[in-house]
């Protein structure tokens, strides 16, 4: 999400009310350059929290809109802090394949219901957390999955082994 711009003043990709629908920059961005702004600007704005981020020896190289893949990162990692109150741990990591990029963030908060794992990534779909109050418009995964889809890859979510979520989006690699 745009620091500057609120949730309700997002752009929701498809929606009919938009002027415009957001459309993807094509240009090769250095994923791992990405990557690494994301825990620096977390640290800044949520003291207290542990974020630590797991690199590669390489850069990786995607082709797409630096700005929205900047907008899901931050997005992963807002939501990483919101949902663990409690243990104040954050991993970001990406891995590369031949085909693809894989960033995931990792959690040790409360965790989501498997049966859950689709619908939260609907608009405006708000999770039941066991009366965990939590501010958000229900907006952000869906923006998120929208940016990732614009751009070719797939958002999802898995139950860590020990407790919390680890989401995660795949995009192509550039050639």
């Amino acid at each position: 999400m745009s620091p500057s711009r609120k949730p309700e003043e997002q752009v929701l990709p498809g929606d009919q009310a938009s002027p415009r629908a957001p459309s993807v920059q094509e240009s090769e961005k250095k994923f791992r350059l990405l990557v690494m702004q994301v825990p620096v600007g977390s640290q800044l704005v949520s003291p207290g929290y542990i974020i630590t981020a797991n690199m590669e020896t390489s850069p990786i190289l995607i082709r797409g809109d630096r700005e929205k893949i900047m907008q899901v990162l931050t997005n992963l990692m807002i939501n990483a802090v919101k949902y663990s109150p409690d243990n104040k741990q954050v991993e970001i990591t990406p891995k590369k394949t031949a085909e693809e990029a894989t960033v995931f963030v990792k959690d040790r908060g409360i965790g989501i219901r498997p049966a859950e794992y689709e619908k939260i990534f609907q608009r405006f779909y708000r999770a039941d957390w066991n009366n965990i109050q939590v501010s958000g418009f229900g907006i952000g995964l869906y923006i998120s999955a929208e940016i990732i889809r614009m751009h070719g890859g797939q958002i999802g979510v898995e139950m860590n082994d020990d407790k919390g979520s680890s989401f995660y989006f795949k995009l192509p690699v550039a050639e």
